[in-house]
């Protein structure tokens, strides 16, 4: 973040304040080994999107330290929300989000970070 803070697991920024959010890595191929594609992403846990008042015109998603294609069905989702989802880097989601809150636009990110720590369990994964 611009202040030098450094949060070690996934989040979520909105003008309303960061929410630790609890989902897995995104894949480079979209799904694992397992055949889960971005293990965790899924449409519950966008369920912020549609409550928050006002809802972000774009949610910027930051894969870590490469920029990941998103699968379709969270684009789908998050689309018929009314938000553009545009997918970066984290390193450049959080530069952009930084941006763009300076603008004055509606915007959110979905922030996967560089190196991980659970928001759950704690450990470094």
């Amino acid at each position: 973040m611009t202040d030098g803070l450094v949060l070690p697991s996934p989040i979520i920024l909105c003008p309303g304040g960061c929410f630790m959010w609890d989902v897995g890595h995104p894949t480079k191929n979209g799904a694992d080994e397992m055949g889960r594609e971005w293990d965790g992403w899924s449409e519950e846990k966008h369920r912020l999107f549609e409550v928050l008042n006002p809802r972000p015109e774009i949610l910027l998603i930051g894969t870590g330290t490469s920029t990941l294609l998103a699968p379709q069905r969270i684009k789908r989702h998050l689309n018929s929300l009314g938000i553009q989802v545009d997918v970066l880097d984290s390193r450049n989601a959080c530069s952009t989000y930084n941006l763009l809150q300076e603008e004055g636009r509606r915007v959110a990110a979905a922030i996967y970070p560089v190196s991980h720590l659970s928001a759950r369990t704690g450990i470094v994964a």
